[in-house]
């Protein structure tokens, strides 16, 4: 059976993050987890641990060999004047899991990234509390098999913009791009060498609609979707191995201030003229093949 690439949505309310579809399909079927957008919230201290608040979703997936894993995603937007106050937050955190080149390679396109644990959330939590106008978006967890692409869209309507990368010899490029989302790419497979552990790759995508219709599978059903175009920006890929408690966290660089480079495009944005930058937590967790068929 050819692989098939499943969709998972769910639109955070009023803040422009939307789960959806897979960077590099052609065809796009939908799976909604089937529960309410919830509002944004401006504490998390209501979280024992970094995504408890977040209750298991009913979707429902396909039969698959290998197990699927159950991905909590936590997002918080920090205003742009208060962002230093979240070094106390990267404190907490291992930064040198990606390797020193590819590490340099991810900030100079306007990326950071790190590894935390659980036993310091407590110092996470109470860092982000204090930090006055941030808004905290947490969702239903969404399930997918081993090796199953997701697109976590940060747009929520299409628009025409111009995208900078650095390339891996430092060389800068950019091209134009119309109607187009941002998204970011994720996929999670079991560590090869290392049992028990789990290998997350992500990397920045765009994606855009060909105007054009494709039968897809939603569960039981067939239903109509657009077609969309994707690339995904290689030069600012990256892959981590998590242990059980660690959980993942994305955010802007300080090149991130550079209008149409990656970091500014993907993780930044403008609600009410206040600049705000965007911390995504992530959280994979290994299902049995049971629990995911």
């Amino acid at each position: 059976m050819p692989r098939q690439v499943w969709i998972l949505r769910f639109l955070t309310a009023q803040t422009g993050l939307l789960f959806g579809t897979a960077a590099g399909c052609s065809q796009m079927p939908a799976l909604s987890p089937g529960a309410s957008a919830q509002e944004p919230r401006r504490t998390i201290q209501g979280a024992d641990t970094p995504f408890a608040a977040a209750r298991l979703s009913s979707v429902s997936l396909p039969s698959v060999s290998s197990s699927g894993y159950e991905l909590t995603i936590l997002h918080v937007y920090i205003p742009l004047e208060s962002e230093r106050a979240m070094e106390r937050v990267w404190q907490r955190l291992r930064e040198d899991v990606v390797g020193g080149e590819a590490q340099l390679r991810l900030r100079r396109n306007g990326l950071r990234v790190g590894i935390g644990h659980d036993q310091w959330w407590s110092d996470v939590k109470e860092t982000i509390d204090g930090i006055e106008g941030r808004i905290v978006n947490f969702g239903e967890p969404l399930r997918a098999p081993a090796g199953y692409p997701l697109g976590l869209e940060l747009d929520r309507q299409p628009h025409d913009q111009t995208l900078f990368y650095v390339d891996e010899a430092g060389g800068l490029h950019g091209d134009s791009w119309e109607a187009t989302r941002n998204s970011l790419r994720v996929i999670h497979v079991p560590a090869a060498t290392e049992p028990g552990r789990i290998q997350v790759f992500v990397a920045p995508a765009v994606s855009r609609d060909t105007g054009e219709l494709a039968w897809a599978r939603d569960g039981p059903r067939y239903t109509q979707e657009p077609k969309r175009i994707h690339r995904v920006f290689q030069a600012a890929e990256f892959s981590v191995t998590l242990s059980a408690g660690e959980f993942l966290l994305i955010a802007p660089s300080e090149h991130a201030e550079l209008p149409g480079l990656l970091g500014w495009a993907f993780l930044t944005t403008e609600r009410e003229r206040i600049r705000y930058h965007s911390y995504i937590f992530m959280r994979p967790q290994p299902m049995s093949a049971e629990r995911v068929e």
